[in-house]
């Protein structure tokens, strides 16, 4: 019975745990995000956030652009919070969520 109990307490705890992390998660995390940073107001960054650690956000498939033209950049794009001016996120073909 007590083997029974414990069992049930770490489950419940594991639940709280994954639950906390999922609602910290920003909502625009997998999705294509147009970011104006605060030190370049010429240009934005157009990208897959693809995960935010911390002070830094990480982006996958990125491009510069200035509204006329684009310029891809291979790999990964990292960007301090404290750069960003603002955040648009956009939807994927079909609004589904990347995953």
């Amino acid at each position: 019975m007590t083997l029974q109990i414990l069992a049930f307490t770490l489950i419940l705890v594991f639940v709280s745990v994954v639950g906390i992390a999922w609602q910290r998660r920003p909502p625009m995390v997998r999705r294509r995000c147009l970011v104006t940073l605060i030190s370049d107001d010429r240009h934005a960054l157009s990208g897959v956030l693809w995960r935010a650690h911390g002070p830094w956000l990480v982006f996958r498939d990125c491009a510069m652009t200035n509204g006329q033209t684009r310029t891809p950049m291979s790999g990964e794009v990292v960007v301090d919070r404290r750069n960003v001016a603002l955040v648009q996120v956009d939807l994927p073909h079909g609004g589904e969520q990347l995953r």
